[in-house]
C-alpha cells in the first residue's frame, strides 16, 4: 500500500478522504473494531474554528467547508448522500478576567487573518445576544455565527465513503499487531511494513490516528 492508516475514528477517516482527494488511490485504513468504536461515538462534535494556533484553526476551517450546506463540494454531495449532521448555531466565548480578554482578542486576530469572521461584543451585547447569560462579571466576548457542531458517526461515514468511491479500501475488525521497519537513508529507521492480526501489508508510510 502506498500508506496505511492506522485508527478508523473521523481523524482516520479524514486522513483517508484527503489522501485519496490528492490522488492517493492505494490506501488503507485498518479499524481493530468497527468504524467510529473509539472515541468519536461519544464525541460532541463541535466544530468551533477557536484557537491562537494557525495551524488548528486552518484545519477546523477546512472541515467547515466540507460540511457546510451551502458549499456544493461538500462531503455530503461526494458521499453520494450520506449527512454529516452539520448544525449551524454559533459560538460564543466569554470573558470574566483580563488574561481571558486578551486571549479573546488574540484568537480574533489570528482568525481575522485567516478569513474568519470573529465580532468583538460588549457585556451588554453579550446580553442581547444571550439574555439569559448572567453578565454581572462579563468583561466581554467574541462571537461568531458560521461556527457548529456536525454528527461525528455521520461524518466519520461521509468521509469514509467519499475516500472508498476514489478507491481506498477499508478493514475492520483488523488489529495492529506491530511496525516493522528496516534501516534507511543515513542509518535512520524507516517503516517497512504494518503487521496485523490477518496478515502483513508492505507500505513505507504509516498513519497513526
Amino acid at each position: 500500500a502506498d500508506a496505511v492508516i492506522v485508527g478508523g475514528g473521523v481523524t482516520g477517516c479524514s486522513a483517508l478522504y484527503h489522501l485519496t482527494k490528492l490522488g492517493m488511490k492505494n490506501v488503507v485504513l485498518l479499524e481493530r473494531s468497527k468504524l467510529t468504536a473509539g472515541t468519536t461515538w461519544h464525541s460532541a462534535g463541535v466544530l468551533w474554528r477557536y484557537g491562537t494556533s494557525d495551524v488548528a484553526l486552518h484545519l477546523c476551517d477546512v472541515t467547515r467547508n466540507l460540511v457546510v450546506d451551502t458549499n456544493e463540494n461538500n462531503v455530503l454531495a461526494e458521499s453520494g448522500g450520506v449527512n454529516p449532521g452539520w448544525i449551524q448555531n454559533g459560538a460564543l466565548f466569554v470573558a470574566s478576567t483580563v488574561e481571558r480578554m486578551a486571549e479573546l482578542k488574540r484568537v480574533k486576530t489570528v482568525c481575522k487573518v485567516l478569513g474568519i469572521d470573529y465580532q468583538m461584543l460588549t457585556p451588554s451585547e453579550v446580553k442581547d445576544l444571550h439574555p439569559v447569560l448572567n453578565i454581572d462579571d462579563v468583561r466581554g466576548a467574541i462571537y461568531s455565527s458560521e461556527e457548529g457542531t456536525v454528527e461525528p458517526a455521520g461524518l466519520t461515514s461521509a468521509l469514509a465513503r467519499a475516500a472508498t468511491q476514489r478507491g481506498a479500501k477499508i478493514v475492520e475488525e483488523c488489529r495492529v499487531t506491530s511496525i516493522e521497519t528496516k534501516l534507511g537513508f543515513n542509518s535512520s529507521r524507516q517503516v517497512s511494513a504494518v503487521h496485523t492480526d490477518r496478515g502483513v501489508i508492505q507500505t513505507s508510510c504509516v498513519v497513526n490516528c
